[in-house]
């Protein structure tokens, strides 16, 4: 018998190893205060978890929550610029920028 913690890879197994092995990057990069590139991991994994599980599940909401505390630590360290042109940070960005200003 295999121990609980082995994963069988079916396929939604190795959707998951797969959105899982993205948000691991995500927080190396943004320990490295590298936001662009953690942005970057963070839109995938939040493309991956709304197609798996949808937008309502904790794991995409929580992803959620990282994304734009990437963007709020990027606008805080002067780094907002380097963000990608990607529609939702563009929109997040003023939004997340008028709550730090006014908190």
């Amino acid at each position: 018998m295999l121990p609980c913690h082995i994963l069988l890879f079916s396929s939604q197994n190795a959707f998951l190893f797969k959105q899982t092995s993205v948000y691991t990057k995500f927080r190396s990069l943004s320990y490295q205060k590298q936001y662009a590139e953690a942005e970057a991991y963070l839109l995938r994994a939040l493309d991956l978890r709304n197609r798996l599980l949808g937008q309502q599940h904790p794991y995409t909401q929580g992803t959620w929550n990282s994304y734009i505390q990437v963007i709020a630590t990027a606008i805080q360290a002067n780094q907002a610029d380097t963000l990608s042109d990607h529609p939702t940070t563009q929109n997040l960005i003023p939004k997340i920028r008028t709550a730090l200003e006014n908190p």
